[in-house]
């Protein structure tokens, strides 16, 4: 039997009252860390000078692998997404220009993967250290976490 039935989701009760506090990863730098999924996402821009054109950002999901902090956070696994928004040419192709997908290379540098052409899953798995911070969500003002620099190993 599965976990999840859909088809008596709806039926069944909500529960009793839920934590309204999202509990953050602390401040700190964590050595043991890999990217786990690499996921494209594409949109069209709603709002401003640019509405109505489109967009394109690849989320890089981490793995904090620290045991204290699982056990601090009570969560099995301790995973933060990093969005980085991509330039691209007329063609649709990344955009290798000056200036153009700076932090994509960053990262790609901190892993030591940018020397050439590489493959997006050749990100997965590359053992790094993160350092996390803290900001606020510009929507609605609430606290988040922010990856603020990446160091390869």
């Amino acid at each position: 039997m599965p976990l999840f039935d859909p088809s008596s989701f709806l039926d069944s009760e909500a529960g009793g009252p839920l934590s309204t506090e999202r509990v953050l990863v602390p401040i700190g730098t964590y050595p043991n860390c890999y990217i786990e999924n690499v996921k494209p996402q594409e949109g069209i821009i709603k709002e401003g000078d640019r509405a109505g054109q489109p967009w394109v950002r690849v989320n890089f999901t981490w793995v904090i692998d620290d045991q204290e902090v699982r056990d601090q956070l009570d969560r099995a696994e301790i995973k933060l997404v990093q969005g980085v928004m991509l330039d691209l040419t007329e063609d649709g192709r990344l955009d290798e220009g000056k200036g153009k997908n700076y932090r994509l290379g960053k990262l790609r540098q901190a892993l030591g993967i940018n020397d050439g052409p590489v493959q997006w899953r050749s990100f997965i798995g590359i053992p790094a250290t993160l350092q996390v911070g803290h900001g606020v969500n510009g929507k609605d003002g609430s606290p988040t976490e922010e990856i603020l620099a990446v160091a390869g190993h």
